[in-house]
């Protein structure tokens, strides 16, 4: 797991998490939901339908609500944000 310690700059991510959040395509109940099914799929085989519906109301959330330009920019802030959170391997 990355550690924020990790991250050159941390505010950078607390301020992209909060553009992300801004845009209301991610709510906190649905990621979740996805996390807790997700970590019980490996038990279940018949949870990769609920995650993928899951998944699903997401994207038509996004797709409907956002304009294509608010689309893209949501993609960019998103791309930011992972490479800001992977961690870099430990020499």
């Amino acid at each position: 797991m990355t550690q924020l310690e990790d991250i050159s700059d941390p505010n950078q991510v607390y301020n992209l998490e909060a553009r992300l959040k801004a845009s209301g395509v991610l709510d906190a109940a649905e990621i979740d939901r996805f996390v807790d099914r997700f970590m019980t799929a490996a038990q279940r085989a018949d949870e990769r339908l609920v995650l993928e519906g899951i998944v699903r109301q997401v994207v038509t959330h996004f797709s409907e609500t956002l304009s294509e330009a608010d689309q893209e920019e949501f993609r960019q802030v998103l791309a930011s944000f992972c490479a800001s959170t992977r961690s870099s391997p430990k020499s």
